[in-house]
């Protein structure tokens, strides 16, 4: 990144503020206070189960909030959120940060196209024409993988279809958001994968569960 705003990010360095979209300006980026306690219970939690710390998958990353978390004990972080609306924000929240990088492609179940039906759109739909990459994580061919955070509204089941050769391989702690009352056939689907790979749910807060071998 170019701007005069990464410019000046990489001057201060980091605070205790963060970057956030601002709906109201144009979509631009602006500061504020970091205070989501929700997401800090989240990753307390996590940590009971994690025993090694080397590679972590932050899917659907958004502006960078866990990504931040998790570099601060992880040897490499890779971030994976596909909406260009949030890049420029993570950008600014974690380019100070030396052992994480961003991968810009949606996770799903196969290699293909996905589009978002709005610039701030977290759910993303399978779509030939799309603006945005699709490929498995099990492309990747990752060979250490101790933690996946998986955030992805509605695609859940798409990214643990092109993730089983990973996840039985590495089988890594996984964090996955499942709220009960929406989607209710991509969360059976999901659950129905974790069960085959072996997981079992360990430890929940809110709507996002703990999932171990």
């Amino acid at each position: 990144m170019h701007t005069l705003l990464s410019q000046l990010v990489e001057e201060i360095g980091p605070t205790d503020m963060i970057w956030q979209i601002d709906r109201l300006n144009h979509m631009k980026p602006c500061q504020q206070e970091q205070v989501s306690t929700v997401r800090q219970e989240q990753w307390s939690m996590a940590q009971q189960y994690i025993q090694h710390y080397g590679v972590a998958l932050d899917c659907g990353a958004h502006i960078g909030e866990c990504t931040q978390q998790y570099a601060e004990r992880f040897e490499q972080v890779i971030a994976v959120e596909p909406n260009p609306t949030f890049h420029e924000c993570w950008h600014l929240n974690c380019d100070h940060l030396s052992n994480v990088r961003l991968h810009t492609e949606a996770l799903g179940h196969r290699e293909g196209r996905m589009q978002r039906d709005n610039p701030l759109a977290q759910v993303l739909t399978v779509h030939d024409e799309g603006e945005i990459t699709m490929h498995t994580l099990d492309s990747m061919k990752l060979k250490e993988l101790d933690f996946i955070k998986i955030d992805v509204d509605g695609s859940e089941a798409r990214l643990l279809q092109g993730a089983t050769q990973t996840i039985r391989a590495l089988q890594p702690v996984i964090q996955i958001e499942i709220k009960r009352n929406r989607r209710p056939e991509v969360r059976r689907s999901a659950l129905e994968q974790l069960r085959e790979l072996g997981y079992r749910p360990q430890a929940r807060v809110r709507s996002d569960w703990i999932y171990t071998t």
